[in-house]
C-alpha cells in the first residue's frame, strides 16, 4: 500500500520505470544519510557556520531519527498510514520534505475538518511511538480552511503556524526534551 495510493490501479510498467526500488532504497540508506547529515552539521559548527548549541540540538535530533532507522520500524511509514485514514476521492496528500506531509481535501466541509482534527487531537500523540519506545515521537499538525478567493501561500503560512503551536504542546505534554 502506497501513501498516493487511491481506488485504481497503477501501470505497472509506469511504476517499475518511475519508481523501482526507491522506496527500499531510501529505508535502507536512511541510516547513512543521517550519518553524513551528522558528519555534514560538525563540519559546519567547526567553521564556525552553527554554534555549539546548534550543533547539539542537530545532533541530538539526528540521533533519534537514526535510532528510528535502526528500529527498523520507520515512523513515517507509521504518519502515512495514519494520514491515508482521511483521504477520500478527491483528496489528495504530498511529503513536503522529510517528515511533513500536505493533505488537501477539495471536497471537504467545515463539517468534516472537525471531525478530521477531532481524531488528530485524540491520536496524535500515540500515534506513532508506543509508551515502551525509547525514543518518543508525536504527530504535529496545523490546518486552515478556505471558503471562496484564497490565497495558497496564506493558506499554507496559517497550517504552519498551527502545526508549530500543536508540537510544542505534544512536547510538553509527552514530557519530550526541548531541542
Amino acid at each position: 500500500m502506497k501513501l498516493w495510493e487511491k481506488n485504481f490501479e497503477i501501470n505497472k510498467e509506469i511504476e517499475r520505470f518511475t519508481v523501482g526500488r526507491d522506496r527500499d532504497m531510501d529505508l535502507y540508506l536512511a541510516k547513512y544519510d543521517v550519518l553524513g547529515s551528522m558528519a555534514h552539521i560538525t563540519m559546519l559548527e567547526s567553521i564556525g557556520l552553527l554554534t555549539k548549541e546548534e550543533l547539539a540540538a542537530l545532533l541530538a535530533e539526528l540521533r533519534n531519527i537514526y535510532a528510528m532507522c535502526e528500529s527498523g520500524d520507520f515512523v513515517i511509514k507509521r504518519a502515512a498510514n495514519y494520514i491515508r485514514e482521511f483521504l477520500e476521492d478527491g483528496d489528495y496528500c504530498f511529503r513536503m520534505g522529510g517528515d511533513e506531509f500536505l493533505i488537501v481535501m477539495t471536497k471537504g466541509s467545515i463539517r468534516k475538518l472537525d471531525k478530521v482534527m477531532d481524531k488528530l487531537n485524540k491520536d496524535s500523540p500515540y500515534i506513532l511511538s508506543r509508551k515502551s519506545d525509547s525514543v518518543k515521537c508525536s504527530l504535529s499538525y496545523g490546518c486552515s480552511y478556505a471558503k471562496g478567493v484564497f490565497s495558497y501561500d496564506s493558506l499554507l503560512a496559517e497550517a504552519e503556524e498551527n502545526m508549530y503551536l500543536k508540537k510544542a504542546e505534544l512536547k510538553k505534554l509527552l514530557k519530550m526534551p526541548d531541542r
